[in-house]
């Protein structure tokens, strides 16, 4: 999830094209044509995709008039980004759009000639993007959001809504090469708080079952959630499922039965009352958007666990901890979020 400024945005890909180096534009048909690289769905990104063409056309720029536009979606499949990356620069594009943070990087590897002009999330420095904010070199530029940064402060939101969560599970995307930086920034915060962290996997939908008995095995109080582009378009099942909570432990037993007429035990009593998990009740937010951004907001005593832009559930701007906004042209489709007011155990 993400917010970027179009305009901005859209003026890197005509100044990408336009000015970088002629070597990169050889043999360049009549029509230029934009590559554009994503690790994750088009259903996701109807709303990104929406921005996009209207920040093109903004800037005199319609697909199929005087632009063609080269689609690549990875799916979650990291795995095929090497690949799909090839295939656009073998239609010798003028510029690679690259969005999420593993198709920037499988852009940069496969060309250090044709622009790439990405929308990532953490430090690009760090990741190896680019050499640096103010010059960032090469045949790469772009925006960054700052996804893993704001880790630390989900570690503390979370000792601040579950305060007797000792133990905070980490859900980590195995195939995503940022998990690593996830994980030491999810460590680093915890140990600052005095938090134990347990690591779960999950790389397709399948997993999500292991990895939330894991989760309860190992007493875990609180998730957190990685950044990574699969997750976003999981997030109403895993909303769903750590809303859910543990369930209760068995209650037990009544005390034995009286004794019979000769003596001998009676049958055992009644079991106890079960257990109960931590009390969450989930309230659903419903916003009808028009032509223009519109938000949703939980309540002060509440926590957002999903949101999305309905009927494609398309992703969401997360404003903060209790509010998202279905960006500028979702049309009238209606923000669904899902709030949670959690009572720790």
């Amino acid at each position: 999830m993400f917010d970027m400024k179009r305009r901005a945005f859209i003026t890197l890909i005509g100044g990408a094209a336009a000015t970088w180096p002629l070597a990169a534009r050889a043999q360049q048909q009549s029509m230029p044509v934009v590559g554009f690289l994503s690790a994750r769905s088009p259903e996701e990104s109807a709303a990104l995709l929406t921005a996009f063409h209207q920040g093109l056309s903004e800037d005199g720029h319609v697909e199929g008039r005087n632009v063609a536009i080269e689609y690549r979606w990875a799916g979650g499949h990291f795995d095929q980004l090497p690949a799909l990356t090839a295939e656009l620069l073998r239609r010798r594009v003028s510029v690679v759009v690259a969005v999420t943070t593993p198709a920037a990087l499988a852009a940069k590897t496969a060309t250090a000639i044709i622009p790439i002009v990405f929308v990532a999330g953490g430090d690009p420095v760090n990741l190896g993007l680019v050499a640096g904010l103010n010059r960032p070199g090469g045949n790469v530029t772009g925006v960054s959001v700052l996804t893993f940064e704001v880790l630390r402060k989900r570690i503390e939101l979370i000792r601040e809504l579950a305060p007797n969560a000792v133990t905070i599970g980490l859900l980590v995307n195995p195939t995503n090469t940022t998990a690593e930086l996830s994980r030491r920034e999810v460590e680093e915060a915890a140990h600052a708080l005095d938090r134990r962290i347990v690591f779960v996997n999950a790389s397709s939908p399948a997993d999500f079952a292991t990895a939330f008995a894991s989760l309860v095995a190992q007493r875990a109080g609180a998730l957190v959630v990685s950044p990574d582009p699969f997750f976003n378009g999981q997030s109403e099942q895993l909303g769903a499922l750590g809303a859910a909570g543990p369930p209760g432990e068995k209650g037990e037993p009544g005390p034995p039965g009286p004794a019979g007429p000769r003596g001998e035990a009676g049958p055992p009593g009644p079991s106890g009352p079960a257990g109960s998990a931590a009390a969450n009740t989930l309230r659903v937010v419903r916003i009808q958007c028009g032509t223009s951004a519109c938000t949703a907001a939980c309540n002060e005593d509440e926590v957002l666990v999903t949101a999305y832009c309905d009927p494609r559930r398309s992703a969401v701007t997360l404003v903060n901890e209790r509010s998202a906004s279905c960006p500028r042209g979702a049309g009238a489709s209606p923000l669904v979020a899902v709030c949670a007011k959690i009572t720790p155990q």
